[in-house]
């Protein structure tokens, strides 16, 4: 099992307060960040405990990262981040296939890269 990450890395790993369950984070250097609660984990003692408990492989790596973008914020901006600047932020619809509408994406556009005129 790999106790060591150069890189961040996105990972499900065996909760080590809650045997039996799993949780995910990003693994770096010898410790995960929690994605559920923010905890910091020694990867050492995920592997620990999960040791006693039989789990073998305790930690899995996800090959690309995931966009958990969504996840996160569920496309919504965060209380009070609805005027920026002086200036009101609405969220850019997506159409069906993900892509962002062409006026949609201009005005997009406009807001954000006005500052490179």
């Amino acid at each position: 099992m790999k106790m060591y990450f150069d890189e961040p890395k996105q990972v499900v790993f065996a909760d080590p307060d809650n045997c039996g369950e799993w949780l995910v984070g990003i693994a770096y250097k010898d410790e995960i960040i929690c994605a559920c609660c923010g905890g910091i984990f020694e990867i050492e003692d995920i592997a620990q405990m999960a040791g006693e408990d039989g789990i073998v492989n305790p930690i899995y790596e996800y090959s690309d990262w995931i966009d958990i973008a969504g996840d996160i914020c569920g496309g919504e901006m965060p209380e009070g981040m609805d005027v920026v600047d002086g200036e009101i932020v609405e969220v850019v619809e997506e159409d069906v296939e993900g892509e962002i509408a062409d006026e949609e994406s201009a005005e997009y556009e406009a807001y954000y890269y006005k500052d490179l005129e």
